[in-house]
């Protein structure tokens, strides 16, 4: 998903794709790659330095934030919290404006607080921006930089084990105490995993949607024929559906998350 790419480097990739696509025959059912992207801004990005008391300073020692722009939605994880709201932005000219913001209310270190407090505000001053693929710098409304970033290199790729599924009850909960859901993404786009009782296997399709959204589309899983306890049958059910229903994804930090057509969460991952 987050990748990134130069404009000469994606004119490459596409000669090349278009040059073994002719060469084998392919079909035009080949998947698009993870990280492609719909503008300078779109994407996910990893924080390098934030103002502070008229400083750009790095993260303690230990902490990381992310900050996805997708749509025009944004969120991501800061020091200790997650964080969501909206965005404006002008990509052609550079303009920008962020929030408010709405984050959770976990409590942490003093330092790594501070860091998170210091951050949000800067990404809410958000006036003016530039990137060239591969970072992203932020201004505020007197053209001071509060904020640099690198492209994250984050992937759907490796194994994830679920904390949470929609119920189909328009509710988010949490895997039955003592069970375990997994998820293990291919690189070869199967998808793996344990139900809770039975293992379940498919395939999955990933492509640059709108507006810099991307994409994910599940096939219907086949799963193993055990019985188990009827909670747990009942579960793994609830999880298949909500896991075939997945229409984008977003990655942060350690955390994936699924979401369905309507933009409700259908299933949250960690790594």
């Amino acid at each position: 998903m987050s990748r990134r790419v130069t404009v000469a480097g994606a004119l490459a990739l596409v000669a090349a794709a278009l040059m073994a696509l002719g060469a084998c025959g392919s079909s035009d059912d080949e998947p698009e790659a993870e990280g492609a992207r719909g503008g300078p801004l779109q994407g996910t990005w990893d924080l390098t330095r934030y103002a502070s008391d008229g400083a750009l300073r790095e993260l303690p020692a230990g902490l990381t934030t992310e900050v996805t722009f997708a749509g025009d939605r944004v969120s991501g994880r800061a020091a200790i919290n997650t964080y969501r709201g909206a965005f404006q932005a002008d990509e052609a000219g550079g303009e920008l404006s962020v929030g408010p913001l709405a984050s959770t209310q976990i409590g942490g270190p003093p330092e790594a607080l501070a860091a998170e407090t210091d951050y949000l505000r800067a990404l809410e001053s958000a006036a003016t921006f530039s990137s060239d693929g591969g970072t992203l710098t932020i201004n505020d409304a007197s053209g001071a930089t509060v904020l640099t970033y690198d492209a994250s290199d984050a992937t759907i790729v490796g194994s994830w084990q679920v904390t949470g599924y929609n119920n189909g009850a328009e509710a988010v909960v949490s895997p039955v105490a003592g069970s375990e859901i997994t998820a293990v993404f291919g690189e070869d786009l199967t998808l793996t995993g344990d139900s809770g009782v039975n293992s379940y296997r498919t395939t999955y399709a990933i492509t640059p949607g709108s507006e810099g959204v991307t994409e994910i589309s599940i096939a219907p899983p086949a799963g193993t024929r055990k019985a188990g306890p009827p909670e747990l049958m009942e579960q793994e059910q609830r999880f298949l559906r909500a896991l075939e229903s997945a229409a984008t994804f977003t990655i942060q930090a350690d955390q994936l998350v699924l979401r369905d057509a309507s933009d409700a969460i259908a299933v949250t991952l960690r790594q």
